[in-house]
């Protein structure tokens, strides 16, 4: 977390427990791009002896003018990794009353990138906010690790559907059958249909926001897949009904092309 601390503590030193899960603090105050990614790696390396998996990023920063070379490499690696991000803004007490108002919109402006992020405005001296950002860093884990059924995520597109209908594609309308859960951390949703290789990314996004909210998928990326159907009894359809010759058809085009070669030759 940028800007927390003056020096990175040894990890895995004293890691901190949230709930049941257990959280590995990384300080990047001060560092170059190298060091950077040096101490990202030994996180990861930690949380590998450590026996479990990354499945949140909080990044946290004293307040600038701008989104820096640091944050913008961590922001980079939460996006790239599809995990849970949650933004806190540290020395809050610092700043006048009458400029937040000002620094919030333009910090809005500026991660405008990462819409499913929420902001938290804390002061580690004081403890300002803190335990409200400890909540949001459990409710985004749970919500990371959510189980959606198939039926209730089916239920939810089809409503999604009747507000707004996919688009047209060559004179036909795609159609969306039904959805189902493919993975967690981050959720991805598998939705399957005719023509979905052609769903625009406008409808992708609609889609990933409808899902996001029915299901308080809160500060994580949500990943939604299409998949075209296959249809399963094209083999038990009529050969010929499928362009291939059937035993009779075929006896009887022997048969035919025997009496032409018996018939005599056309005198000219």
């Amino acid at each position: 977390m940028p800007g927390v601390e003056s020096s990175a503590p040894a990890l895995p030193d004293a890691p901190t427990f949230v709930g049941l899960n257990q959280a590995v603090h990384v300080g990047t105050v001060h560092c170059g791009q190298r060091e950077l990614e040096e101490r990202l790696a030994e996180a990861l390396a930690a949380v590998a002896s450590l026996g479990c998996r990354g499945r949140l990023l909080m990044a946290g920063d004293g307040l600038s003018d701008s989104i820096g070379e640091q944050d913008a490499s961590v922001l980079g690696l939460a996006l790239n990794r599809g995990r849970a991000l949650i933004l806190a803004v540290n020395k809050w007490d610092n700043i006048p009353m009458d400029q937040r108002d000002e620094i919030r919109r333009l910090l809005t402006l500026k991660i405008d990138f990462v819409p499913f992020a929420p902001i938290h405005f804390v002061s580690a001296r004081h403890g300002t906010g803190v335990g409200d950002l400890v909540a949001s860093m459990i409710r985004a884990y749970e919500a990371a690790m959510r189980q959606m059924k198939t039926p209730e995520l089916t239920r939810c597109m089809q409503a999604a559907m009747e507000q707004h209908q996919p688009p047209i594609v060559r004179g036909r309308r795609i159609r969306l059958r039904y959805a189902h859960q493919g993975g967690r951390n981050p959720p991805r949703i598998v939705v399957h249909g005719s023509q979905a290789a052609h769903v625009p990314e406008s409808y992708k996004r609609y889609l990933a926001n409808v899902f996001r909210e029915r299901f308080d998928l809160f500060a994580t990326p949500v990943s939604v897949e299409f998949r075209s159907d296959v249809n399963p009894f094209v083999g038990d359809k009529p050969k010929e009904k499928r362009g291939l010759k059937t035993a009779q058809k075929e006896r009887r085009d022997r048969r035919l092309k025997k009496d032409r070669a018996k018939r005599p030759a056309k005198k000219k």
